[in-house]
């Protein structure tokens, strides 16, 4: 498979206040959160929130023989917050940008370098190697099957 880049994918987001009040609940709750240098954060339960719950549900919809169809949100307050750099994942992603801006770099046959904004998505095959960084505070969603 091929990375595929949809730019104004959509217009369904959430704000940062919502984001905000999930990463507060979570944090109280003592959810699974996996908090990063420089102001960084990933919840593990998107889905709680209405209209990230709507994305993953479209996705998951055009692959409804894959298993478990998850969100996690990728929260940088600062444009200098930590990613987890340059890594592969063993699922296919489709990560949203939700608020602010990543500059995504994909190998595959060379380097592919693109700018997200606000509605836009990238798909991801599983074993790509990719490294996101911010440009600004930002929010981003990644949906993937378990």
């Amino acid at each position: 498979m091929k990375h595929k880049v949809y730019k104004n994918y959509t217009s369904i987001l959430p704000s940062w206040q919502t984001i905000l009040e999930d990463l507060e609940l979570n944090l109280v709750e003592g959810s699974m959160v996996k908090h990063l240098d420089n102001l960084g954060f990933v919840t593990h339960r998107g889905e709680r929130i209405p209209s990230v719950d709507i994305l993953r549900r479209t996705i998951h919809a055009l692959h409804p023989d894959k298993s478990e169809c998850t969100a996690h949100i990728y929260i940088s307050l600062l444009a200098c917050s930590k990613t987890f750099g340059r890594h592969k994942d063993d699922t296919d992603v489709f990560f949203i940008q939700a608020l602010g801006q990543t500059k995504w770099v994909i190998e595959e046959n060379g380097e592919h370098e693109y700018i997200l904004s606000p509605g836009d998505m990238i798909f991801i095959p599983k074993e790509h190697w990719h490294n996101p960084t911010p440009l600004s505070p930002r929010v981003g969603i990644s949906i993937g099957f378990n």
